[in-house]
């Protein structure tokens, strides 16, 4: 439950509305626990490996896939971005399994020199670099693409057969979330609710979301 106590509180909820002052408080503090807390910890975590392994019901996949939708503008643009919030036990999931340690040395092993999205200031590495071979040797060229929504419409079978073949592990819990097309729930307009399909790219806003589309690029990079 050390995902749990490490939740940062006034984080908007997803569509489970579950917040995560609440999980800290069924919880309880690490070093005293009460006997209900112990046991909420344990049945919280067998929901959470069920889940994990791929073996939930359907019904509650299709739940925990869904997102509520909201729109952020982007900068000199009059487009916007779609940001999705998921569900709070997703959300958990995703962070034990992306911030484990054989994750993070895969991470450093499999994107060695070709991809720094997961690096801290990641950008600023790209653009010192960029700058320090430019002035090494003046004669090379510097090609610069943007791709058209590249995250949105990213392959979702591409990226899931990478895992596939180098963390296979994953792949029940990724393929739940992503391998079926999933509603993002939009509220505020005057007609109410509505619900947009999902069923290509990967959900901005998860927390596997950048990792995955790596994964996709990755071997167009190599």
């Amino acid at each position: 439950m050390r995902c749990v106590s490490r939740l940062k509180p006034g984080v908007r909820p997803g569509v489970d509305q579950l917040r995560n002052e609440h999980l800290k408080s069924m919880v309880g503090n690490c070093s005293e626990k009460k006997p209900t807390e112990n046991k909420f910890c344990v049945l919280m975590s067998s929901v959470l490996t069920i889940v994990a392994r791929g073996s939930a019901p359907r019904p509650i996949v299709n739940i925990l896939r869904d997102n509520e939708l909201m729109a952020l503008g982007k900068v000199d643009s009059d487009d916007v971005r779609p940001i999705g919030v998921g569900g709070s036990l997703r959300k958990i999931i995703s962070t034990c399994l992306f911030q484990s340690d054989e994750m993070k040395e895969f991470n450093a092993r499999h994107f060695a020199e070709h991809q720094y999205g997961l690096d801290r200031n990641g950008i600023e590495l790209v653009a010192h670099d960029i700058k320090r071979r430019l002035k090494l040797d003046p004669t090379l060229d510097l090609y610069s693409v943007d791709a058209d929504n590249a995250f949105n419409r990213s392959n979702r079978l591409r990226g899931l057969n990478e895992v596939k073949k180098f963390r296979p592990g994953l792949l029940p819990f990724l393929r739940d979330m992503y391998l079926e097309s999933s509603s993002g729930w939009f509220h505020g307009l005057d007609s109410g609710i509505i619900d947009i399909e999902s069923a290509e790219g990967w959900h901005q806003g998860d927390v596997m979301a950048s990792w995955l589309y790596m994964m996709t690029n990755q071997p167009l990079l190599e």
